[in-house]
């Protein structure tokens, strides 16, 4: 259910679908990101959401192809580059525009893509020079990207760096004082939504245990754990009541470090 960055397929969930534990949603990465910022599309609280489990954490990563004029971060400070993106409350727009306004960097986000794949369509062709996503998805969705170097990665939006690209910094590190450090902060607190499983409000309490239970039995399955590994899928799970207490604490960031995100956005 595409549209809004997310927003629509949450909206959906929270106020029309069953409440019985058989309508289930995984979220964009910036589901409650979004609701702080007082994105317009948002009908939700994310902290109503009953959070079932993330089956791993989703580090952001800054990406352009292997041809783009910038291809370190020192490099997109002095170049102009052309980053996809769905809309204007998806991690694709909130990123890159907040780093630009913290960080001095020159990216400027074409909006409008349908889904990650048009997005990455849009690099390969070169419509684009890049696209701020997250690792997994270009391990999922491109892996001979990754195997043939096709794409160069700027930094990491993450509290720790990957250790799959332990070489790129993250946007912590780039951080020249705390109140850069706070903001960018606020960028990696969404690392362990991306990859959950939500159920809408008021699902039973006993059925929510199920789901949970569920979920917690599934990841620690030998044979599940084997059929990732084959598919080349990464597993680093956390429980739901965990990814709850992540998107309590990112509602309940300082209102000085949203108006400064906020400013951010607004910026030219």
């Amino acid at each position: 259910m595409p549209g809004a960055g997310g927003a629509k397929a949450a909206n959906y969930v929270y106020t029309v679908a069953p409440k019985d534990g058989t309508a289930l949603l995984v979220p964009l990465k910036p589901v409650a990101m979004a609701q702080v910022l007082g994105t317009a599309a948002v009908r939700y609280d994310a902290s109503k959401f009953n959070w079932i489990g993330s089956m791993v954490d989703a580090p952001g990563v800054l990406t352009v192809w292997h041809t783009a004029p910038a291809n370190s971060f020192a490099d997109v400070r002095k170049h102009e580059t052309l980053m996809a993106s769905s809309g204007v409350g998806a991690e694709t727009y909130i990123f890159p525009t907040v780093i630009n306004h913290v960080l001095g960097t020159k990216f400027r986000v074409i909006t409008g893509y349908s889904g990650m794949s048009k997005m990455l369509l849009a690099v390969e062709s070169g419509e684009v020079h890049g696209v701020s996503t997250v690792y997994g998805s270009l391990k999922g969705l491109r892996p001979e990207w990754l195997k043939e170097s096709k794409v160069r990665f700027l930094a990491q939006v993450a509290a720790k760096r990957a250790p799959q690209i332990p070489d790129v910094p993250t946007v912590l590190e780039l951080a020249e004082n705390e109140e850069q450090r706070e903001v960018l902060r606020f960028l990696t607190l969404s690392d362990n939504i991306g990859r959950s499983i939500l159920a809408p409000p008021e699902v039973p309490a006993d059925r929510l245990a199920a789901l949970r239970a569920a979920f917690d039995a599934t990841v620690e399955d030998p044979q599940y754990q084997k059929e990732a590994a084959e598919r080349n899928m990464d597993l680093n799970p956390t429980a739901g009541l965990a990814v709850q207490k992540d998107v309590n604490e990112l509602i309940s960031t300082p209102q000085r470090v949203l108006d400064r995100v906020k400013a951010a956005l607004k910026a030219k």
